[in-house]
């Protein structure tokens, strides 16, 4: 009689983890859908926004967009301005399924930016993942194709 109650016991627990973990694994940046693209383009463009967290593979770089104001324009264009510097981008958000060669991220959607100069705002060029997005913030993560590290980068509105 002990050994069935030990077994139901076991049995409960490992039910109760699978059932933990396949819940877990559903809140993932797949859940952003197409249908979220213009509720995440009107939230973007409607105010400015600062660099909050910058995480690029081995070390934080938040400092260095210090004092940096970014502008999301409705014409796809990107202003990073710090009173005396402005640098021009460009920015959009696309559905990565629509891309043939990344098979791997089926209906991810990527936040897109781009800047040619300098080095520190190239670095940001890239086609972000959305971790998690309101009207006050957006929360965006990247693989490197290159070195395999992670970025993080949050923007946050003014």
């Amino acid at each position: 009689m002990k050994n069935k109650l030990i077994n139901a016991s076991i049995m409960m627990f490992c039910i109760l983890f699978l059932a933990a973990c396949e819940e877990e694994n559903t809140e993932t940046d797949d859940q952003i859908t197409s249908a979220d693209v213009a509720q995440i383009q009107a939230a973007v463009m409607n105010g400015e926004w600062r660099i909050a967290y910058y995480f690029d593979s081995e070390k934080e770089e938040t400092q260095d967009y210090f004092g940096y104001v970014f502008s999301f324009n409705q014409d796809s264009s990107l202003v990073a301005s710090n009173g005396s510097l402005s640098i021009s981008g460009a920015w959009s958000i696309s559905d990565s399924a629509d891309n043939s060669n990344d098979s791997n991220d089926m209906g991810d959607i990527d936040f897109n930016i781009f800047f040619v100069t300098p080095d520190d705002f190239e670095e940001l060029s890239d086609d972000w993942d959305i971790l998690e997005y309101s009207d006050t913030i957006l929360k965006l993560t990247d693989v490197s194709g290159g070195n395999g590290g992670t970025d993080f980068l949050t923007l946050e509105k003014l």
